[in-house]
């Protein structure tokens, strides 16, 4: 992993958990400018598409995610979280 993609995503985890969404996809972006397959910056973006409600736009990053790394279950989940309230 590209140290600045580490560290872009360590800042987007700590924004993340204090709350601080903008700031953290902001950093997510950051990390994918250093590495844009990196699973769990893809993935983190997602998720915050899905809190607020920009399903459509969740996906893309998830299936990114499962394409750099499709073993992890939470990816899937993710992305069929998605999928499944883009279909309500």
């Amino acid at each position: 992993m590209d140290s600045s993609a580490k560290k872009y995503f360590n800042l987007g985890i700590t924004a993340h958990q204090k709350g601080n969404l903008k700031e953290a996809e902001e950093f997510y972006r950051q990390a994918l400018q250093s590495d844009p397959k990196h699973a769990d910056a893809n993935h983190n973006l997602g998720v915050l598409g899905l809190s607020t409600g920009q399903h459509d736009a969740a996906i893309p990053f998830f299936m990114t995610a499962i394409g750099a790394n499709p073993e992890e279950a939470q990816y899937w989940v993710s992305c069929l979280t998605a999928l499944l309230n883009v279909k309500k």
